[in-house]
């Protein structure tokens, strides 16, 4: 359903202090008024960065059954109070490992916090650390690895990243005179980190300052840009003090719509797909039960195979002297036609050449040559002998015949 809810805009509503503003979100931020604001807006409250503490912790992935466990004795032996702590964390998957984002909050700031934000709306969506906004700026800024220090609300917060994520949190409350680059370098070393890693300082309340390893950036917090920064990435998890049954999740009809007509249309499908399914399956057991006579059917086919090329060998030869009972009737019919009636045939002689040879008699034997000569069938019709018999003479005649 990604590709759906891209086209609908992402609405929010950012609530920290005496900040409240809303705007909606697609390509690009946009900024509306309060009278706008109605249920469709996801509302999420900030925790001031004096109330709240973070932690982090890496684990190899097999922990993830033990995490809850894991992260719970963690928080007690580093915050070792008999006060009630609100505890949320959350982690991502990368590379073999579990990284374990951890928020500690007392109880009591926690339903203070809770009621000043029900105060302003009557739905959350979440109660986040400030100090989450601060991590998704330095990353925004391509922050991958080293100490990145803020001021903020009387703290100086630094936050030290190795590989894109917060390993270790500094916070401290600043004073008049505190200097900024030892408390840095202080940590740094505690953390036993490489010499040569890089502090970034955000914020132009570091100007002028100057120390080995430091970069000054001056890119100013922009609250709904590091929000969005921060819901948008993949491998920063998110801690989020409200349960998750009392998180606002925002149902849009649409949803359950464009969900419906496509589980109607699977229902559909399948039941085509059965439909051909069991009639295909029919034929197919038909084709089965016939097989076996076929095959009976095909052994007696391929034993008479072997006769073929006989039965050829006969057929042509039985389409050939038909073709040549036809020519001999023809040429039959022809002698009779063509003959003068006063002559008479005794024999007739046809050879595979084509040579003929005609006996009888006739009493005028050069009529019956011309004659002959005049047919389309015969050739070169000569006499070849005669002799007087009473009023007829006896001949002899041959020729060609002409198919």
């Amino acid at each position: 359903m990604e590709f759906l809810e891209k086209l609908i805009k992402k609405r929010f509503r950012l609530i920290y202090k005496d900040i409240d503003i809303a705007f909606k979100k697609d390509n690009t931020v946009s900024f509306v008024d309060e009278d706008e604001v109605d249920d469709t807006f996801y509302t999420f409250g900030f925790v001031p960065v004096e109330y709240s503490v973070m932690y982090s912790l890496i684990l190899p992935a097999a922990a993830e059954e033990h995490v809850d466990e894991i992260v719970k004795n963690f928080v007690k032996e580093n915050e070792p109070s008999d006060v009630e702590l609100k505890i949320d964390y959350s982690f991502v998957k990368e590379k073999g490992k579990l990284k374990v984002l951890i928020g500690v909050l007392k109880s009591k700031d926690y339903e203070e916090l809770r009621t000043h934000f029900y105060n302003h709306t009557h739905t959350l969506s979440g109660i986040i650390p400030y100090q989450m906004i601060l991590i998704s700026h330095a990353l925004k800024n391509q922050v991958k690895d080293g100490l990145a220090i803020f001021k903020r609300d009387g703290y100086i917060l630094g936050f030290l990243f190795k590989d894109g994520f917060p390993v270790s949190f500094l916070k401290v409350k600043d004073r008049e005179g505190i200097n900024v680059e030892t408390i840095a370098n202080r940590f740094l070393s505690s953390e036993r980190v490489e010499e040569e890693t890089k502090i970034y300082f955000f914020g132009k309340e570091f100007e002028g300052k100057e120390c080995d390893n430091c970069v000054f950036l001056e890119k100013e917090i922009n609250f709904a840009d590091d929000f969005c920064f921060l819901i948008d990435s993949k491998t920063l998890p998110i801690v989020n003090y409200l349960p998750p049954k009392e998180r606002k999740v925002i149902r849009r009809w649409w949803r359950y719509i464009i969900a419906s007509i496509i589980i109607v249309a699977c229902v559909i499908y399948s039941g085509m797909f059965l439909k051909d399914y069991f009639t295909l399956r029919k034929e197919v057991n038909g084709l089965k039960s016939n097989f076996e006579a076929k095959k009976k059917i095909a052994l007696e086919l391929r034993k008479k195979a072997g006769n073929i090329e006989e039965l050829k060998t006969m057929v042509n030869y039985f389409t050939k002297i038909e073709k040549e009972k036809k020519k001999i009737l023809i040429l039959l019919e022809e002698l009779t036609r063509k003959i003068p009636k006063d002559a008479y045939l005794t024999r007739i002689s046809i050879n595979f050449r084509g040579e003929l040879e005609l006996n009888g008699k006739a009493k005028d034997v050069y009529a019956v040559v011309k004659a002959l000569n005049n047919s389309k069938y015969f050739r070169n019709v000569e006499k070849k002998s005669s002799r007087e018999s009473g009023d007829y003479t006896i001949f002899i005649i041959r020729g060609k015949v002409v198919y």
